[in-house]
């Protein structure tokens, strides 16, 4: 059943705002709760306006909104408990893993004309999914060259005992070709965590236009 016992309630542009809802607390509740009132900051460049629209609703949907709404029995927390089968995850394979599920089920609801028919929706669901994983599901200890070089210079962050420049993070292996974590500088994971979103933006965006740049070719 799923998503599609929002269907039993609502119909029309409610039911989209209901899967929009469902597909957004299905991830938070997959989210570390310590994480949960992170935005994703990811703007989508060249986006249509649902992706910033979903973004908003994402947004909205702090630690205190996920508590309050998973302590009701309405037919939202049952299609989202129907799918997110484990809570605060932290192993990065299982974040994965729990996050498919969940667009998978979106794919589901999507291909039974629940979104409606307007394609512009779809892309937005799926950019979405990015740069959700990309902000609080994948962990980069290693950028190629090309996204190494698309992090601001001046860009820092605050750990636990000091101020660092992001890059200096960072050192070049040449063994593969690639700009490496130095672990000794951040040791924490929460440190590490909060590096993935401070450069989340700036790593998604440079992925997106090596893509765009291979597919014109």
């Amino acid at each position: 059943m799923a998503f599609e016992i929002l269907r039993d309630t609502l119909a029309g542009d409610d039911l989209r705002q209901a899967l929009f809802d469902a597909q957004s607390l299905s991830y938070r509740l997959t989210t570390m709760k310590t994480f949960r009132n992170e935005p994703i900051r990811i703007n989508g460049k060249g986006a249509n306006r649902y992706y910033s629209d979903l973004r908003e609703i994402f947004n909205e949907w702090d630690s205190d909104a996920v508590d309050e709404q998973i302590s009701n029995n309405d037919d939202l927390t049952k299609a989202v408990k129907s799918v997110v089968r484990t809570r605060g995850i932290r192993r990065i394979k299982k974040a994965k893993k729990q996050s498919s599920r969940v667009m998978r089920e979106v794919n589901k609801m999507w291909k039974r004309g629940l979104y409606g028919e307007d394609r512009d929706i779809y892309d937005a669901i799926v950019l979405l999914h990015r740069a959700y994983r990309e902000t609080f599901v994948t962990v980069r200890t290693k950028l190629r060259t090309e996204l190494y070089a698309c992090i601001p210079d001046d860009l820092s962050i605050s750990l636990s005992t000091r101020r660092e420049i992001v890059k200096n993070l960072y050192d070049f292996d040449s063994s593969k070709d690639a700009y490496v974590l130095n672990k000794n500088l951040i040791p924490s994971s929460r440190d590490i965590r909060e590096l993935q979103l401070l450069i989340a933006p700036y790593v998604f965006e440079a992925i997106k236009t090596n893509k765009s740049k291979k597919h014109r070719k």
